[in-house]
């Protein structure tokens, strides 16, 4: 497959300045990663999370499965081997960003300094980014070629991009290697080592997963069961709606992300997939406007425009509108971010719960994910500390649930159902278990941040009722396919 004019020689046979640097990188798309992201918004949807408080109301979730929670207390630290010396030491630079997960690291980075770098030889060095700029600084960190950092923070959709540009590791010798990867890497959920793949590598090591689910009052809907399908979904929203039933207690049924932007698309897959959609057809074809395609379109824009069943101004609301939208009681259902559960059952207790997000009749749900995490500089002079640190950080017994306590949800077996840990996040495992069972994520090949810009605008000319579904699927479509032609997906 050939990608945009050799972008390898391009951006790694340069000297790079800053300037260039991010010139070089908005050729080939990554200037993509930064718009809306750092914006106000972006902390919300790309897992910046509520701690949690200490006392929290313990929710009874509904799963297709029943997964046994596993208990892994918080002992003593224990490492794979014991050197007979003391080795030499080894200083492992990550760069965060600044937010309630960079406070977790850094009392993670302070326990194991003390309590694993007399063993391992390995110091855990934190430099914190802040969140306006992040990305962009990130990608010019890494075209500079500095082996100052080691391992960086990014989400797992634009990890293609950084890949194909060769400015970072391939993992999988890494997890390959029992003296690096000591443990089961089917530890982690499957969409979550998947969502980083490029040309059938791993690229990034998960560090903790977002996903959305159907949040809904249990004091006013009495069968939830209804809202497990796209038909009951819709006839409940009607039910909840003043134009449609005037004693509703609530002024809409339910509400929607579909403001322009990074949520807009992701919201939009969870109907795509539940459609029965799928992106691509065998050798890279789109497939946006299948007619699977263009019903979930249909239906979902029908909820503003045909049924009313969304306030007006939906066009506005992103992760905080809907998250006042619930807590409010404006609406009696809708779909969000996992991080809203804590201020959601602070807001409501046991009035409110979490179901999976509605399919069509005789389909699966879709659970949409997204994952931050660690991937490895390729200018890096200590590639294999650095993976080892991480590896400990996300699958050690010990340090992975250390982690955990500060509510960082890793996507692991070992966290996401550790008995203790349930006690402060209970909705975790049915998180897993969703996830395990229905988890999708976006395609991380250097095209996506052109694709997911793509469906931003059609998306949004259909629910403005500038285009029909339709026709707004179509163009979708045609443009997908010429970005892909255009980077030699079809020879």
């Amino acid at each position: 497959m050939k990608h945009k004019e050799n972008i390898r020689k391009s951006i790694l046979e340069k000297k790079v300045s800053r300037r260039d640097a991010l010139s070089t990188a908005a050729k080939i798309g990554l200037a993509a990663v930064v718009a809306g992201v750092v914006g106000g918004v972006g902390g919300y949807y790309a897992g910046s999370m509520t701690v949690p408080e200490r006392t929290v109301t313990k929710t009874v979730t509904k799963t297709e499965t029943v997964t046994r929670a596993v208990t892994t207390p918080i002992t003593t630290p224990t490492v794979t081997t014991t050197p007979t010396t003391t080795p030499k030491l080894t200083e492992v630079t990550m760069i965060i960003r600044s937010g309630p997960e960079a406070d977790y690291i850094k009392e993670i980075a302070k326990y194991y300094n003390e309590n694993w770098t007399p063993k391992t030889g390995i110091k855990l060095v934190l430099e914190e980014y802040g969140r306006h700029g992040y990305f962009e600084r990130v990608v010019t960190t890494l075209l500079s070629k500095s082996p100052k950092y080691d391992l960086l923070w990014t989400l797992n959709m634009y990890t293609g991009e950084l890949a194909e540009a060769g400015v970072i590791e391939p993992l999988d010798d890494y997890f390959a290697d029992k003296n690096c990867f000591p443990y089961d890497i089917e530890n982690y959920l499957p969409v979550s080592l998947e969502g980083s793949k490029y040309k059938d590598n791993i690229y990034a090591i998960p560090l903790w997963i977002s996903t959305m689910f159907l949040y809904y009052r249990t004091d006013l809907i009495k069968d939830p069961d209804k809202l497990k399908t796209w038909d009951g979904f819709l006839e409940l929203a009607k039910e909840f709606t003043k134009q449609h039933n005037p004693k509703s207690p609530t002024e809409f049924g339910t509400c929607m992300q579909a403001k322009k932007g990074e949520c807009l698309p992701k919201e939009f897959y969870i109907y795509f997939w539940s459609f029965g959609g799928k992106f691509f057809k065998e050798g890279w074809v789109p497939a946006f406007n299948s007619p699977e395609g263009v019903e979930a379109a249909e239906f979902k824009v029908n909820l503003l425009r045909k049924w009313g069943v969304v306030p007006p101004d939906v066009d506005t609301y992103e992760y905080p509108e809907v998250l006042t939208a619930l807590a409010t009681g404006k609406v009696a259902f809708a779909i969000q971010w996992d991080a809203a559960y804590y201020d959601l059952k602070k807001a409501w207790g046991d009035k409110i719960d979490i179901i999976a997000t509605p399919a069509k009749k005789g389909l699966d749900p879709a659970a949409f994910t997204h994952t931050w995490c660690m991937v490895l500089n390729s200018a890096s002079k200590r590639k294999k500390e650095a993976f080892k640190l991480a590896a400990q950080l996300t699958c050690d017994p010990e340090l992975s649930v250390r982690l955990g306590m500060s509510g960082l949800p890793i996507p692991t077996k070992t966290v996401l159902l550790n008995t203790e840990l349930l006690e402060k996040n209970p909705h975790w495992e049915f998180m897993y278990d969703f996830i395990k069972n229905y988890g999708h994520s976006e395609i991380p090949i250097p095209e996506w941040p052109k694709i997911h810009d793509a469906v931003n605008t059609y998306f949004s000319l259909a629910l403005y009722g500038d285009l029909t579904p339709k026709r707004a699927m179509d163009l979708l479509n045609e443009e997908v396919y010429g970005t892909l032609k255009a980077a030699g997906y079809y020879g």
